[in-house]
């Protein structure tokens, strides 16, 4: 007899364009989970935009083709991870249990909404599942830190299995005492298919050449692409001086908008840079950037992950990044998917990119690389890391129903 599939409820503040696909991956793929996500509010375009530099909607389905329902109304809200109190919803207890869940997927608790969730599920004595990306660089450094730890522990006590989505996320759990045997590899992914077909259908040489075209550089000329908020924390600024450094050869596309962009073009005047200005650019139009481009730098401080690394690889575009960006550390292999430096080094990118651009230059073909790398980073491998998560909890959780995980005991 084919056994009940798995009732998972995940739980978010709004749709994302990285989860939806993978939600919908789950629903097409894994008869074993049945799954429903519950989303505090959808924000309107002005909320949608807040740090991109202007309003917009993202431009790839984010509610087809998976069970959902929302909780509540936009208006008032705010949805980002800095503000606690910016989205709410009193009766997501009652919201969790009409689902009826075996089980529910919590992403952390940067939102009031989470945290009520994960109280309404002790209450209900529904088991928890974390999956977030926070690592041992997330939260304050010197008198802050004890008491942000002390939070993070208490917190992660909420939950009775973890999903790790890279190698710093593991070590993140493991500082903070979560045994190894509750943590479970679900990694950080995109629609890898979607990035590879338009990659195969822009880069041939008709539609590569027109975009550079555009751009303006030829096909001899060294592409670099920055592509995110032009905000401190990704240090665009380091990317013009970085790119400086290569010389008239080189072009610095950029696909961004925020409050360092005027900043930026000034910066980028004044280093003789050729800059090729895209400004925002929506879900859909990303591959026409990675297939104009010959690498990707990421010169942030940190990021918690990056997934624009996961998309370059699925495009078949090598990446440059600094050591603080936790992809990186998964998805950067030195020399067959590109190369990492310190944050903040701007020889050290500069060199990076240079090495890029020798192999380039060598006829070097890094494309099958780049994508038999990322390939471990998908829709398949982040759901079975969920199903096994369910599996080990769920097994556990109806051997001793009064008992909680030994990781509380700690």
């Amino acid at each position: 007899m084919t056994p009940q599939p798995i009732r998972v409820t995940a739980v978010l503040t709004h749709p994302v364009q990285y989860f939806s696909p993978w939600f919908r991956s789950i629903a097409a793929h894994q008869p074993a989970l049945d799954l429903t996500v519950l989303y505090g509010a959808v924000p309107s375009a002005e909320q949608q935009g807040s740090g991109f530099g202007q309003a917009f909607t993202w431009d790839v389905p984010l509610t087809d083709g998976y069970r959902f329902e929302v909780c509540g109304e936009s208006a008032g809200k705010r949805f980002d991870s800095d503000s606690f109190f910016g989205l709410d919803v009193r009766d997501i207890g009652h919201r969790i249990a009409a689902t009826r869940p075996d089980i529910v997927l919590v992403t952390g608790w940067h939102s009031v909404m989470q945290v009520r969730a994960l109280a309404a599920c002790r209450t209900l004595r529904i088991p928890t599942l974390y999956r977030g990306d926070s690592t041992v660089y997330s939260g304050p450094r010197r008198l802050l830190r004890p008491l942000w730890s002390l939070k993070s522990r208490t917190m992660l006590r909420r939950f009775d299995a973890f999903l790790s989505v890279g190698r710093d996320a593991t070590d993140y759990l493991r500082s903070l005492g979560v045994p190894d045997s509750l943590i479970f590899s679900s990694p950080h992914c995109v629609d890898n298919d979607r990035f590879a077909a338009a990659a195969d259908r822009l880069r041939c040489s008709e539609h590569r050449a027109r975009l550079r075209t555009e751009i303006g550089a030829s096909e001899t000329d060294f592409v670099v692409l920055f592509a995110g908020k032009l905000q401190d924390r990704k240090r665009p600024i380091d990317a013009v001086a970085a790119v400086a450094a290569l010389g008239s050869s080189a072009v610095l596309l950029v696909a961004g908008d925020g409050p360092l962009a005027s900043e930026m073009r000034a910066c980028a005047r004044r280093e003789g840079v050729r800059l090729a200005w895209k400004g925002f650019l929506n879900q859909s139009q990303l591959p026409e950037a990675f297939a104009a481009s010959d690498c990707l730098l990421v010169p942030s401080a940190w990021e918690s992950w990056g997934l624009i690394l996961n998309e370059a690889l699925a495009s078949g575009v090598p990446c440059v990044a600094t050591t603080r960006v936790a992809a990186a550390r998964d998805l950067i292999v030195e020399g067959e998917t590109g190369f990492v430096a310190q944050p903040g080094d701007i020889a050290g990118l500069s060199a990076q990119l240079r090495r890029v651009q020798a192999l380039r230059g060598a006829a070097h073909d890094f494309s099958a690389a780049c994508r038999a790398h990322v390939a471990s980073y998908g829709f398949a491998q982040a759901t079975d890391g969920l199903l096994a998560a369910s599996r080990h909890v769920l097994g556990r959780h109806r051997a001793t129903p009064d008992s909680v995980p030994q990781f509380y005991a700690h």
